[in-house]
């Protein structure tokens, strides 16, 4: 149930800004609340920032009744849920009862390690407050309505991850849509974000800047999402190791041969589509 990601680095850009809103509203008010947008933007790794998922499924799975960071544990209220492909109603609702009170237990631990005066004031309390389901759209309609009746049960809040044309799917749930009180659809990075996201690349890998129309360039055939980026900085890095002692520096030339060992590079597909969209120079 992992989705990892491996920028060395968090640009806190608008579409996370925009994530953590919702679900701080969905959290706070005990509502169902959507996030949609396109595959790889960074909905997981925000939501699991967020989330402060890191510390949460450290201690869930920790052995031995050993409590991680139990500070940060205490201040932890929301889990993270990616359901399978295949996922029942029924093997959903196990899932997420499995899931709450693994997240009970270690956050008592956590009471019990930091705070050992308050363990028995807080073991009659509910300290989960958020459901964050990853993938929703895998879900039939009934473990959506699953879903529902698990989020009235609880009390908790509920937020939904999904790509776009999930909402409309959706809308088509009357009983279920009706109940959603928040949507928000997150975007791609802008050029402005690309260009922070670059340079702290550039920062990583310790090289130069390189000339404006590099930015540019990897902008337009990245159009901003996230995982794109990733992966092409990680084709560069590969460029430049081989090629180290001819090439020094990020160029278009550089660029260009990594997009084109890229999936989004094959038989020019992007090429095309990216030409059409960038500005004459």
């Amino acid at each position: 149930m992992k989705k990892e990601t491996n920028s060395p680095f968090f640009l806190e850009s608008v579409s996370h800004c925009s994530l953590v809103e919702l679900a701080t509203v969905c959290r706070d008010d005990r509502k169902i609340g959507l996030c949609f947008g396109k595959p790889g933007i960074g909905k997981t790794f925000s939501a699991k920032r967020f989330s402060n998922w890191q510390t949460v499924e450290a201690n869930l799975t920790a052995r031995n009744a050993v409590v991680l960071e139990a500070k940060s544990m205490m201040l932890c209220d929301s889990v993270y849920y990616l359901p399978s492909v295949t996922v029942s109603a029924s093997r959903l609702r196990i899932e997420l009862s499995q899931l709450k009170n693994q997240f009970e237990d270690a956050y008592l631990k956590a009471v019990s390690y930091h705070r050992p005066d308050d363990w028995a004031c807080e073991l009659q309390k509910q300290h989960l407050k958020l459901i964050i389901v990853d993938e929703a759209f895998r879900l039939k309609y009934q473990a959506l309505e699953q879903l529902r009746d698990i989020q009235e049960e609880w009390d908790v809040g509920l937020m939904l991850i999904g790509d776009p044309g999930f909402e409309r799917s959706l809308s088509k749930m009357w009983h279920f849509s009706v109940r959603v009180a928040h949507a928000e659809e997150l975007k791609p990075l802008t050029a402005v974000e690309t260009s922070l996201y670059i340079d702290k690349q550039l920062e990583v890998m310790k090289l130069s800047k390189p000339p404006e129309e590099v930015y540019t360039l990897i902008h337009w055939y990245t159009q901003g999402v996230l995982r794109t980026l990733v992966n092409l900085f990680s084709m560069i890095a590969r460029i430049l190791k081989i090629n180290e002692d001819v090439v020094r520096e990020i160029t278009s030339d550089v660029v260009e041969a990594a997009r084109e060992m890229m999936m989004f590079g094959l038989n020019g597909a992007a090429s095309k589509q990216a030409s059409l969209l960038m500005p004459e120079s």
